[in-house]
């Protein structure tokens, strides 16, 4: 394995080979370019013959989950845009990945440029500390009026309100919630909305579907016409 382990990488995989029983595939770092991705298709025998591939491993320090079938290009996308986050953005980027269910890569794109949208307040680790520091730098002026009855007041059930309120979660020692802001979408999943520097793969492999939309289709049309048997036998019947 020769990619960078802080990178989103993948291991590009000949479908045809591997259904006759060869692995045929190769790791590849995103973000990457088409004349790279190219010599990737090269290696693992991906041309007239062996059309389809598919993503059998991928590697990522963030928690992204990757599918068989994704979009080479819209992967890349987002690799270029992590790429561009710094450090600190990265790991609260990981952190809001705990606690929001992102399931493609279109909404893991969008995120990126979304993180703003979710506040972390720092050591904070239990609900009884989280009602403390909201207390304390938030409602600083109740607590002098209550003076020395702030003692008895009860952090722990006023964090657990504000959990309850909130629904963040607690992420590496800090708690991260969304803060209300509107979020912005940036792709909506077409390709036209890649900026064209991003994408790698050519316009007859794009135009292409992928296996798992011709099943899909399959499926649908199995499904239509099934129905359509059944609608048909009901009229006989009637």
């Amino acid at each position: 394995m020769n990619h960078e382990a802080d990178k989103l990488a993948i291991y590009l995989t000949n479908l045809g080979k591997y259904n006759e029983g060869e692995l045929k595939g190769k790791w590849v770092t995103l973000p990457t370019d088409s004349e790279l991705l190219e010599k990737v298709f090269q290696q693992i025998e991906i041309g007239e013959k062996y059309e389809e591939y598919f993503i059998s491993d991928y590697e990522s320090p963030l928690g992204i989950k990757v599918g068989e079938y994704e979009n080479l290009d819209e992967l890349n996308y987002l690799a270029y845009k992590l790429e561009d986050m710094n450090a600190e953005d990265l790991e609260k980027y990981e952190a809001i990945l705990e606690i929001e269910s992102v399931s493609s890569i279109n909404e893991y794109i969008n995120l990126t440029e979304n993180i703003d949208c979710y506040d972390i307040i720092p050591d904070v680790t239990s609900k009884s500390e989280l009602g403390q520091y909201v207390m304390e730098e938030m409602n600083g002026e109740i607590l002098q009026q209550m003076m020395s009855f702030s003692t008895y007041f009860d952090y722990d059930q006023y964090g657990h309100d504000l959990d309850i309120e909130w629904g963040g979660s607690f992420v590496n020692d800090n708690y991260i919630y969304a803060n209300g802001e509107s979020a912005i979408e940036i792709y909506n999943g077409k390709r036209n909305d890649i900026p064209l520097d991003y994408i790698v793969t050519n316009s007859k492999i794009d135009e292409k579907k992928s296996i798992k939309e011709k099943l899909v289709d399959n499926q649908n049309k199995v499904k239509e016409i099934s129905k359509s048997m059944s609608n048909e036998k009901n009229h006989i019947e009637l």
